[in-house]
């Protein structure tokens, strides 16, 4: 597993279609963080698929995955794997056009770290002022970052910037909810991406959905709110409208859905079963 490791990031990287000039490209990060149960892994392939079909990310995301039943598949999920595939992004990318998505899906805790976590492996674990310092480091300018997991809004302050849209499922001080075991999403991702992103090209729309539909979860079924946050600069409301625009032509052209549902079926090289 650790000499494959190398050769499925090379190879993942390299397989990933170079942005289009005069397209807002958006470029998927997912990580799977947690290793021990299955939730977070079966809401990243879901995600992938979405926004791959909807989102025009087809050839064009990544999965960073920890999970026992994945090690041959996919990049293990670490700050380094991470760090590289930013980095990599930042470099294949046209960063005044082209926007990264990276959505995180793990266990938060209250002193703002998120888990990286495949035992018997002792992985570091991801900080907001690691996260940011990658970022920084990569180049990339457009960025959109969802963050699934418990006390995920300690996360908002060192990321934000103008061109940068940051939605988490909790503030800095409260649990979100979700991630048991026989669960294939998180509360708030079903919300924002199963519900809202199936009927809405707009992130912010999205989250605005999503938020009251797990706060009535929340009252529903006896639990305290987690309170979803999002932090949207100014330029970046510009940019997200561009990309709404692209999208949502592309969807009204049956020629373009078409050949992006072609596009994904040649370039699918790994069949995912989510059931367990």
């Amino acid at each position: 597993m650790f000499h494959r490791q190398g050769i499925l990031l090379d190879e993942q990287l390299a397989a990933l279609s170079p942005e289009r000039h005069g397209v807002v490209d958006l470029y998927f990060v997912g990580v799977a963080g947690d290793g021990k149960q299955d939730t977070f892994y079966s809401e990243l392939v879901s995600i992938k698929d979405l926004l791959d079909e909807r989102f025009d990310t087809a050839g064009r995301s990544i999965g960073l995955v920890n999970n026992p039943a994945t090690l041959m598949e996919y990049p293990v999920a670490t700050v380094s794997n991470l760090r590289s595939t930013l980095a990599h992004l930042g470099n294949m990318i046209n960063t005044d056009e082209d926007i990264v998505f990276l959505h995180i899906a793990t266990h938060g805790s209250d002193d703002h770290r998120l888990a990286l976590d495949l035992p018997p492996l002792e992985l570091a674990q991801l900080t907001p002022t690691v996260l940011a310092r990658m970022f920084a480091d990569s180049g990339i300018k457009w960025k959109v970052i969802v963050i699934s997991a418990c006390f995920s809004g300690g996360f908002i302050e060192p990321l934000k910037d103008d061109n940068t849209l940051i939605i988490t499922a909790a503030d800095a001080f409260h649990s979100s909810f979700g991630c048991e075991y026989d669960s294939d999403y998180t509360w708030f991702s079903q919300a924002f991406y199963d519900e809202a992103l199936s009927e809405t090209f707009s992130f912010v729309e999205a989250f605005e959905a999503a938020r009251e539909a797990v706060r009535d979860r929340e009252r529903a079924e006896g639990y305290p709110p987690s309170n979803p946050q999002i932090s949207v600069g100014g330029a970046m409301r510009k940019k997200l409208a561009a990309l709404e625009k692209h999208l949502a032509a592309r969807a009204a052209d049956p020629f373009q859905r078409s050949r992006a549902s072609s596009v994904r079926a040649s370039e699918r090289t790994i069949v995912v079963a989510k059931g367990r």
